[in-house]
């Protein structure tokens, strides 16, 4: 028997008493990957050009951590996924349309993912939320879709998954810089808490941790 943060602790325990449940995964998407489509001619002689923009993440994210400190307690334990959960998931693209050289609108399509990889059928978080936004020049233009899911006996809670489809349809008042980022809140079955909290995350309490990720810009000019 020996003490751990004040808690007699079974040496049963010891084998797992640390989980690794947060990003551990570097992105290494580019900032930007412009691919020009063919120049097409209108009928009424003007010429019309695509360019599509990728956004990814280029921040390293680093870890978080679990403790189980339910020894002790008369409680039925969860374990959570033990390879942790990847937060890298997050990026997207921003199609440019231009007339004669000059912006006509902007369509963008973006992403965030929380992807959990457990080690044994009964691992799972307590429950999983996730929200992507758009951002351009200076905040948030639009939202994507919520994503989460909650632990029952039957279903384990591993994956969300945030989709966003936004149109710029203001001419040049559409250039300038876009990315994407994603907030998300992860919380730990009962009887685990984290420790070790990344600098883009915030523990809103023992099991609950609340993250932004933030993914790199791309700059779509007004005119070619």
């Amino acid at each position: 028997m020996r003490l751990t943060g004040g808690r007699a602790t079974n040496s049963r325990w010891l084998r797992r008493k640390w989980a690794v449940v947060a990003a551990l995964v570097v992105g290494l998407l580019a900032n930007v990957v412009p691919a020009a489509a063919a120049t097409r001619g209108g009928q009424d002689g003007s010429s019309s050009q695509t360019l599509t923009y990728r956004i990814g993440l280029t921040q390293q994210l680093t870890e978080a951590r679990a403790f189980n400190a339910s020894v002790g307690r008369a409680v039925a334990l969860v374990d959570p996924p033990a390879n942790g959960c990847d937060l890298s998931g997050l990026g997207g693209k921003v199609t440019a349309h231009y007339t004669d050289g000059v912006l006509s609108y902007t369509e963008s399509d973006y992403y965030s993912t929380i992807n959990c990889l457990p080690t044994a059928a009964d691992q799972t978080m307590w429950d999983l939320w996730a929200m992507a936004s758009l951002n351009h020049n200076t905040g948030s233009i639009h939202q994507g879709s919520i994503d989460s899911c909650a632990y029952n006996p039957e279903i384990a809670c591993l994956s969300v998954r945030s989709v966003g489809h936004y149109v710029c349809p203001f001419l040049v008042e559409c250039a300038g810089d876009y990315w994407v980022d994603s907030e998300t809140f992860m919380t730990l079955p009962d009887g685990w808490v984290w420790v070790n909290i990344p600098g883009y995350c915030t523990l809103l309490d023992s099991r609950q941790l609340s993250c932004l990720i933030e993914g790199g810009k791309v700059n779509i000019p007004a005119r070619l």
